[in-house]
């Protein structure tokens, strides 16, 4: 489990000792666009490609080993890209986006020996009400660790706390919808 990340010098839109804390369960990383959520989130790939330019920039904290796993729901659409093989490659081409996504969260079902942590970069984009509320039904089912960069109100609002990446600290969904009327 990722426990913290703490910045050691300043990048993009953090400052040197900029502090981000997670929890076990779901994380909904929330914040206007620009604040850094997927920029927070691009990281954690950088560390699975570059660990020692990733450990000069940030102090990370894990519980135990930590198991990702990665996915950028606009650069890693299923519908373009070849992220998955065979039969379920062709199902998923020829689903619309929202089933796709829907698809990709079922593996937040599996139960594991091992938890895994799932960095999910805006899987709530263009999906509809009713897909909205089956993936807050799966995240609050799920026993993994899930650090989501998300801009939904209806999902934000489901989850009684969120981490402002603009503010830098966790606060109540409603706190934040309000501070963004």
């Amino acid at each position: 489990m990722i426990k913290s990340i703490r910045f050691k010098k300043d990048w993009r839109c953090f400052k040197e000792g900029d502090l981000f804390e997670f929890n076990p369960g779901v994380n909904l990383l929330v914040g206007d666009q620009g604040t850094g959520k997927s920029s927070l989130l691009s990281l954690f790939r950088t560390s699975l490609y570059n660990e020692s330019d990733f450990r000069k920039l940030v102090d990370l904290k894990c519980d135990g080993t930590v198991e990702l796993r990665l996915f950028d729901f606009e650069r890693d659409n299923p519908r373009t890209r070849g992220y998955v093989k065979f039969a379920a490659d062709v199902y998923m081409r020829y689903q619309s986006h929202g089933n796709c996504v829907l698809a990709l969260f079922d593996v937040l079902d599996e139960q594991a020996d091992t938890k895994k942590c799932f960095i999910l970069d805006e899987p709530d984009m263009a999906l509809s009400i009713r897909s909205i509320n089956k993936i807050t039904a799966k995240l609050r089912a799920t026993n993994h660790q899930v650090i989501a960069a998300v801009h939904n109100p209806f999902l934000i609002h489901a989850f009684q706390q969120v981490l402002s990446v603009e503010h830098k600290r966790w606060m109540t969904s409603e706190e934040f919808i309000a501070s963004h009327s």
